[in-house]
């Protein structure tokens, strides 16, 4: 038990990255997006990819479709999110780990994949123990944090405060 509430103590963990030039791109109102789920979490994938669907959508920014990548260029860029679930002893509570990264991908002549290749270390990162609920909460609020800074690197907002 006292494992457990230093756990506690240490959770949750939140780490958000801010606007980078390198994500700026020449058609910024579309992304790949990429989602990955943990065969221990209580969620369904396609519960995932519609939550974070829905912030882009939300956000004006067209999902790309990752089976037809465009031949010959740099396929843009796009997010891969992440959720990791441990149960724990506590009823309904689970430990977890979910981040949103910048990757891209470019796809040769030929048709075959160059792997995909990650642009930034992933500075939207949440860790904690919380119910299935907050879980999905904790994600979509690292979606919306990686959008706002895509969306501040390709668009003129004004609002400048220099």
């Amino acid at each position: 038990m006292k494992k457990l509430t230093a756990l506690l103590l240490l959770f949750p963990v939140l780490a958000s990255g801010e606007p980078q030039g390198w994500m700026k791109k020449a058609d910024p109102n579309e992304l790949y997006l990429l989602n990955y789920l943990g065969a221990a979490c209580p969620h369904e994938l396609d519960d995932l990819t519609s939550a974070n669907r829905g912030v882009l959508t939300r956000s004006r920014i067209r999902t790309a479709d990752v089976k037809e990548p465009k031949i010959g260029n740099e396929n843009g860029i796009g997010l891969l999110v992440r959720l990791e679930c441990y149960p724990t002893e506590i009823s309904g509570s689970y430990i977890f780990y979910t981040s949103v990264e910048f990757i891209s991908r470019t796809v040769e002549t030929n048709g075959w994949d160059i792997p995909v290749r990650f642009l930034y270390g992933s500075d939207y990162i949440t860790i904690g123990i919380e119910t299935q609920p907050e879980i999905m909460d904790a994600v979509k609020r690292n979606v919306e944090d990686a959008i706002t800074d895509y969306i501040e690197a390709n668009f003129d907002l004004g609002g400048d405060d220099e």
